[in-house]
C-alpha cells in the first residue's frame, strides 16, 4: 500500500491521531449510509459467519444512534 493509501485509510478506521482533511470521518461514514466501526458492538470472523462481542476502541454509538432515522 502506497503511503496516501495508507494515510486515508488509517483515517476512515481511526487509526491516526493527525486530524482528517474531511472534518470528523464518522461524519462522513455516517452520510454514506454506513456503519462506523466505533458504533458497532458484534463482528464477525468470516462473510456470514458467527457473530462474536466486539469492544471498538472508541465508542460512538450514541452519536451513531443520534444521526440514524428510526
Amino acid at each position: 500500500m502506497n503511503a496516501n493509501a495508507k494515510r486515508f485509510t488509517d483515517w476512515v478506521t481511526g487509526a491516526t491521531g493527525t486530524p482528517s482533511p474531511f472534518g470528523d470521518v464518522t461524519d462522513v461514514i455516517i452520510q454514506a449510509k454506513m456503519v462506523p466501526t466505533c458504533a458497532m458492538k458484534v463482528s464477525r470472523a468470516s462473510e456470514g459467519g458467527a457473530i462474536s462481542p466486539f469492544a471498538p476502541a472508541a465508542d460512538c454509538g450514541a452519536k451513531f444512534e443520534a444521526a440514524v432515522p428510526h
